[in-house]
């Protein structure tokens, strides 16, 4: 079977990222996981080309290639002293764009897709690139450039496995999921997909390009003189997702300095500027097999201490996301000392899913989840007023923030019926225990079953790491303390504490909320966020009323 697409990925093993082998080896293993799911039928269409740029440790000693996949993954590495020579002036001695070339003259496919190590589709969008290639001409005069969508930093250091990606990627709010800048009559910010006919045609990318000049702007320039039509395939449902570069590596420091990007390129007059021998063709370079073969999708765990960050919580963090609010009041400030709490332990304890019984405060949830992007939040609110009163909607400040500044996925459920809450608990504990929930304690019957629910049918023991009760009683510590053995009580102060499951949670976490949960603390943060919004919307009055009089 002729194959529909080549994954051409040009890298070296140095230290480009800090985290660069466990960015490859994710990106690898999320491709093959997702292009296995489509069946072996479709699996068949894809190869993946690794030009590995001068190496001293080949990657291909490095990464690990599930056994499914042995025969359509290979590696070209280009020794060093060739690429030395070819490399003069290049940041860390790598050529971009005789790296491609190497890749395109070695691709067995219909198309190229010339992209990045750290990158990776889900399956929708792979059924429907295979949908939209499977009818394209490799002669049609086409450029095609494909968007990549970035993970947040967040959600990447969490170290989450393919099954939490693929669910997480289809359900969240992908409106608001930013792309990487791109700028679309240049080509830049995209990866390029083009024929293999089509880059023979212009015999790949030019050779000639100094360093610091883009060679999407060149190949895409030079596509228009043999009038090629640029295609954006976002319009068809087509984009990658792209993992964050870290703090640290040395990346934005080569790429970005002023004196190695070039603002302008090199142009060319002709369709063709590179000779015959473009693509080291006289070396005769030949690929190889992957030397490690898995029989899993897990392999990124081998190289897990490369990500191993700490990422404390800033004051910073909170007061930017408080600054978006279109109302602040006295109610969030008395609020703020737990949103840090929940977003401690949601942090710290790598929490998938937050359920919150009963309402609140609004924009607790709202904080915490543009904050915190890779949380689930399911709130459940029974308020029998949202139904007698059609002005009273307690969640919807909720709501609207989730829809317009918001990655994470928000489910609300606003009913008096328990029932349709423990069904949605049902389907989260089915798919992870690492689970948060806050109970809002109020003396009512809806309150008191849930909590008898909870212990009776073993949903604490078995299903939440952590359980934060907001005003409860004596009465409930009492019950607590019959499942000391299981559970920690800790008391935040006289009407708040947390309860740590001991059977679910790490014993070598050192985590102390109570220490952190201190009024001061979250006073200057409420200072500043109201002063700089007062301020705010009074120079934005102020220039409404003076443009009123222009």
């Amino acid at each position: 079977m002729k194959k529909l697409l080549s994954f051409l990925i040009h890298s070296k093993n140095d230290n480009y990222h800090i985290d660069l082998h466990y960015r490859m080896q994710k990106a690898l293993d999320s491709n093959l996981y997702f292009i296995n799911k489509l069946g072996l039928k479709y699996s068949k269409l894809f190869e993946f080309i690794y030009v590995d740029w001068g190496s001293e440790k080949k990657l291909s000693e490095i990464l690990y290639v599930n056994k499914n996949f042995k025969n359509s993954v290979k590696f070209i590495n280009v020794k060093k002293k060739i690429t030395e020579k070819y490399s003069k002036d290049f940041a860390n001695l790598f050529n971009p764009n005789i790296s491609y070339n190497v890749g395109i003259l070695q691709s067995k496919a219909k198309f190229i897709l010339a992209t990045g190590c750290d990158q990776f589709f889900n399956k929708p969008n792979l059924e429907n690139l295979i949908n939209y290639f499977s009818k394209e001409k490799i002669n049609n005069k086409k450029i095609y450039f494909l968007p990549r969508k970035i993970i947040s930093k967040n959600t990447y250091l969490k170290n989450f496995d393919n099954n939490y990606y693929e669910k997480f990627l289809d359900e969240l709010n992908s409106s608001n999921f930013k792309y990487k800048t791109h700028t679309f009559y240049e080509g830049g910010g995209f990866s390029t997909v083009f024929s293999k006919k089509n880059f023979l045609k212009l015999k790949g990318y030019s050779e000639k390009l100094k360093p610091g000049e883009g060679l999407d702007v060149d190949i895409s320039l030079r596509s228009s003189l043999f009038n090629s039509k640029r295609i954006n395939l976002e319009n068809f449902g087509i984009y990658m997702y792209k993992f964050p570069p870290l703090p640290g590596s040395n990346r934005d420091r080569l790429l970005y300095k002023q004196t190695y990007r070039q603002k302008f390129i090199t142009k060319s007059k002709d369709l063709v500027v590179n000779k015959n021998d473009w693509g080291l063709k006289s070396l005769k370079l030949n690929a190889t097999k992957p030397k490690k073969i898995s029989s899993n999708y897990l392999n990124y765990n081998k190289f897990r201490g490369q990500i191993l960050i700490k990422e404390e919580l800033k004051a910073t963090d909170i007061l930017k996301n408080i600054l978006r609010l279109n109302n602040i009041n006295l109610n969030l400030f008395f609020d703020l000392k737990n949103i840090f709490l929940i977003l401690l332990l949601s942090n710290k304890e790598k929490i998938n899913n937050l359920v919150e019984f009963g309402f609140s405060k609004k924009y607790r949830l709202g904080l915490i989840g543009n904050i915190h992007d890779s949380l689930k939040i399911t709130a459940f609110d029974y308020d029998p007023k949202n139904f007698t009163n059609k002005n009273h909607f307690n969640l919807n400040d909720d709501i609207l923030m989730f829809s317009e500044k918001n990655y994470s996925i928000f489910c609300p459920l606003i009913s008096t019926k328990l029932e349709y809450f423990y069904n949605s608990l049902k389907d989260i504990f089915k798919d992870t225990k690492s689970n948060l929930l806050i109970i809002n304690y109020q003396n009512n019957k809806y309150c008191k079953r849930f909590i008898r629910d909870l212990f009776k049918k073993k949903w604490a023991l078995n299903n939440f790491k952590y359980i934060i009760v907001f005003e409860g009683t004596n009465n409930h510590k009492l019950k607590i303390e019959k499942y000391k053995y299981d559970f920690k009580l800790i008391s935040l102060n006289k009407r708040n504490y947390l309860i740590k499951n001991l059977k679910l949670c790490e014993d070598k976490s050192n985590i102390s909320p109570k220490s952190k949960y201190k009024n001061t603390y979250f006073f200057k943060i409420f200072v500043v966020s109201y002063i700089q919004k007062k301020f705010s919307l009074f120079f934005r009055k102020l220039r409404s009323i003076i443009y009123s009089f222009i």
